[in-house]
């Protein structure tokens, strides 16, 4: 049954014979089609058995030709599986030419995926069925979600892995365009320019940790940077661990409607704050943003939150998580360090994975305070796996300490680029870091 009938899962058997017809007729085909398709993609046994022949011709440097095939496959014993000699020919002679080769080989993996969805669906259907023990629905429920996601993720998969000449053509064409339209900030920027020149914005796949002690603004950082994004028009998911949604809120209208924390948590506002209020709202309205407060959220819920913002938009270029050591481990660990080297990895696979830049919020050990020294890397508790992992590591400095706005922005690790100080004050009414000149 060729096509997608309702009730069957989906196969075409003409685009599967018409796939092999253009391997077997130009070589091209054969070096970019072979290496993107899998036998398993065949739902034909004959097919997917010659498809396993010439695979194995072309990882033995032999040319791919029908007489080549039928060689193998008869030394093989699977002639007759792969249809017999009769078969092979029909196969040779279709007369398509090689010309839609490639579509037809994209058409076969599309409906291989569909398959393999269907499969995972049918056994979580047989789980369900069997009965689902009920400590185990969340365990089960996110399990089921990720072999759905697998299948989802093979084409974004596959269409990053590239040849080295694929990713220096790629390059040069990318550095022409930089040239082109130089921009000194082709990351997402921050809200503070100082910063920018030096980190040249937060960029695709990278993590970045902010590290600070307690009630030094760890939290105001994220939130600066994410309200930033989404007045820049980027879709931001801001995951909290600590604060719920109208804790975060509170801080958004601090910050953004320049009104101080402390009037907005006793209601002590004027007709002028709530005229800026409504203007927020209006400037905010439908903006893609997320702010998701769940307590003890593990890296694979933190995935989930962020793949099904970007279901939803279509998009996603921010992820904010506030702050990691609040996060629950996927994974029973004897020790706080091997808990925390989860977490890390897991986070900056995310970022590789969503292409975004990951901020991730972390609290710093008391050994800078009791020392009276600037912080540095050696203060992010637990701090080797972290270190390794983080593209950046910025930590936050209050100098005079919390009753001074003075603060310090210092660029401890930047993997592509240098380490530096920037200095900032705290607008502690308004929750918001700004630039020290224009504080």
């Amino acid at each position: 049954m060729n096509g997608e009938t309702p009730g069957i899962l989906p196969r075409d058997l003409d685009a599967e014979a018409a796939t092999i017809h253009a391997l077997f007729h130009d070589p091209e085909c054969i070096d970019s089609m072979v290496p993107s398709l899998d036998s398993a993609d065949f739902h034909s046994e004959k097919e997917r058995t010659i498809f396993m022949a010439i695979e194995a011709q072309r990882a033995d440097g032999a040319d791919v030709s029908i007489e080549g095939v039928y060689t193998r496959l008869a030394a093989d014993g699977l002639l007759e599986q792969a249809g017999g000699v009769g078969h092979l020919s029909d196969l040779y002679e279709l007369g398509l030419g090689p010309v839609f080769g490639m579509a037809n080989a994209e058409r076969v993996q599309r409906l291989a995926r569909l398959r393999r969805a269907a499969v995972a669906g049918q056994r979580v259907w047989e789980e369900v069925a069997g009965g689902i023990e009920e400590g185990r629905v969340g365990a089960f429920l996110d399990e089921s979600a990720d072999a759905l996601r697998a299948v989802a993720l093979e084409e974004s998969i596959t269409e990053t892995t590239v040849t080295f000449d694929e990713a220096y053509v790629e390059s040069i064409y990318a550095l022409q365009e930089r040239m082109r339209n130089p921009n000194p900030v082709p990351g997402l920027s921050s809200p503070w320019p100082t910063l920018d020149s030096e980190t040249t914005g937060f960029h695709p796949g990278e993590l970045w940790v902010i590290g600070a002690r307690p009630s030094t603004g760890k939290s105001a950082f994220g939130m600066n940077v994410a309200m930033h994004a989404v007045k820049q028009g980027r879709a931001v998911l801001f995951m909290s661990l600590e604060m719920h949604g109208e804790m975060l809120m509170q801080r958004v209208f601090a910050s953004e409607a320049r009104i101080p924390l402390s009037n907005i948590r006793t209601g002590d506002i004027d007709h002028a704050c709530v005229d800026r209020l409504v203007r927020l709202q209006d400037e905010l309205s439908d903006k893609p943003v997320r702010m998701v407060y769940r307590p003890g959220a593990t890296a694979r819920q933190i995935r989930a939150e962020a793949l099904a913002a970007r279901t939803a938009w279509g998009r996603l270029d921010l992820v904010v998580v506030d702050y990691l050591q609040l996060m629950g481990s996927d994974k029973d660990r004897p020790n706080r360090e091997q808990a925390t080297a989860d977490k890390s990895q897991a986070l900056k696979a995310l970022a590789g994975e969503l292409n975004v830049p990951l901020i991730a919020l972390a609290q710093l050990s008391r050994d800078s305070d009791k020392a009276k020294r600037r912080p540095g890397l050696s203060d992010l508790r637990e701090s080797g796996a972290i270190e390794q992992d983080a593209d950046g590591v910025l930590c936050i400095w209050r100098k005079a300490g919390l009753a001074s706005p003075e603060a310090e922005f210092i660029i401890a690790k930047q993997r592509n680029g240098s380490v530096t100080d920037v200095p900032m004050s705290m607008i502690g009414r308004y929750v918001r870091f700004e630039e020290r000149s224009f504080a």
